[in-house]
């Protein structure tokens, strides 16, 4: 009996790898190539503390830089929290980051309508956040597998200066691959 305790052990791990393999190969393309990219970061050009240029007397900053520091931690449901109540009590931000990191802490916790919503809010006047918001909106379209939407996004996200910032070609090669 002992010596099919380790047997048996062995064989479920084998069984469960197995299992986890299959699975991954069953997901859909879009869904695949979500997991491979998202990341929720800022943008390597943004500047840290650009998030919580706020004023001193801004009763919410306090909110904004409990976000801030949250989602730089990675601990987007936190950082979701704090971030939402700022943005409900300032819906136009002097700054995008607020938006862009609720939008991709909505997306980190699966939370992809609200994260859509937040993204849809960027402005697109500013470069960095035009960028931003098509390509964590192609990768909310994978995810829903609108590989169609997610395809003419990063086509555009390429036209712009900033988009060689995020891997948009080898996203479209695998998408054209598939």
């Amino acid at each position: 009996m002992k010596k099919l305790i380790p047997f048996l052990s062995t064989a479920l791990l084998l069984l469960v790898a197995v299992l986890m393999v299959q699975g991954y190969r069953n997901a859909t393309p879009g869904e695949v190539l979500y997991r491979q990219y998202f990341q929720a970061e800022m943008p390597a050009n943004a500047g840290n503390t650009r998030a919580v240029a706020v004023a001193t007397l801004d009763p919410d900053a306090s909110l904004l830089e409990q976000g801030r520091r949250h989602y730089l931690s990675e601990d987007y449901d936190l950082a979701l929290v704090s971030l939402r109540a700022y943005l409900e009590s300032n819906p136009f931000p002097d700054d995008y980051l607020p938006e862009l990191m609720a939008g991709t802490s909505a997306m980190a916790t699966g939370n992809y309508a609200e994260g859509k919503r937040y993204l849809q809010q960027l402005p697109d006047t500013h470069d960095e956040a035009d960028a931003a918001a098509l390509w964590y909106l192609s990768l909310i379209d994978l995810h829903e597998e609108q590989l169609g939407a997610a395809r003419a996004k990063l086509e555009l996200l390429s036209q712009q200066p900033l988009g060689s910032e995020y891997p948009v070609n080898e996203v479209l090669g695998e998408l054209n691959a598939k």
